[in-house]
């Protein structure tokens, strides 16, 4: 199944047999909205500014994150629910209905390659889609078709100036497996598809980073706290 592929590879040592069920997937899921329908309608929490600081309210220097540079914006996902999101996560990694209200998922709009229209990168946090290493990502094209999944991911990820291929590095925490905590950065491929945390052998300065962190949510589960599941 892809979600065992996803969540058991999470769990042991980081390799490049972390790439087994990732990669580009053709399909158009239904019921996808537009993104100018969402983000028109829908509330976002996007524009919220760092502070003086460069930190998002309520970061503290220890939490994930604090190894992005100051001077590069922090943006929190989207507070829309996102139907095309929700059935992408559903269909790649076969969630049950039992595990639905447990997996948790975060998303934010980029323009992975600067052609006018934004793509969206989809976090999926629980124990079903997650392990030691990080959760699972997925980046959709803006219709809703999946182009790729992405293991062992910690956010925030950084959407950095630099492109390679055409496309915007995509830096942030490489960590668990029993592997040095390091911060690393995601090349895409000719065809647009992102090396996979594991398998990325390019480590990097982050205080050379510049560009947008994205996903910048307190991932802290708190049963008080209002995130989006895949029950909803």
């Amino acid at each position: 199944m892809r979600k065992n592929k996803a969540a058991l590879l999470c769990a042991g040592i980081l390799g490049a047999s972390l790439l087994a069920g990732c990669g580009e997937v053709s399909r158009l899921l239904p019921g996808g909205e537009s993104s100018a329908a969402e983000k028109e309608t829908g509330t976002s929490q996007a524009d919220r500014k760092p502070s003086e600081s460069g930190e998002m309210p309520g970061f503290e220097a220890s939490a994930a994150g604090s190894w992005i540079p100051e001077e590069v914006p922090r943006v929190l996902s989207e507070t829309k629910p996102s139907e095309k999101v929700r059935d992408a996560i559903i269909y790649y990694f076969e969630v049950p209905e039992e595990e639905l209200a447990d997996v948790r998922y975060y998303y934010n709009y980029a323009d992975l390659d600067e052609d006018g229209t934004e793509e969206i990168i989809a976090l999926a946090v629980g124990s079903y889609v997650s392990g030691s290493g990080g959760s699972s990502a997925l980046i959709l094209k803006n219709d809703g078709t999946i182009v790729e999944c992405l293991t062992c991911v910690n956010s925030p990820i950084v959407v950095w100036d630099e492109m390679v291929n055409g496309h915007h590095l995509l830096a942030l925490e490489r960590s668990g497996g029993g592997a040095e905590t390091e911060i690393v950065a995601l090349a895409a491929s000719e065809d647009g598809i992102y090396a996979n945390v594991s398998e990325t052998e390019t480590i990097i300065d982050p205080t050379t980073l510049t560009g947008t962190a994205i996903l910048c949510d307190d991932l802290t589960y708190d049963e008080e706290a209002e995130y989006l599941t895949l029950a909803e």
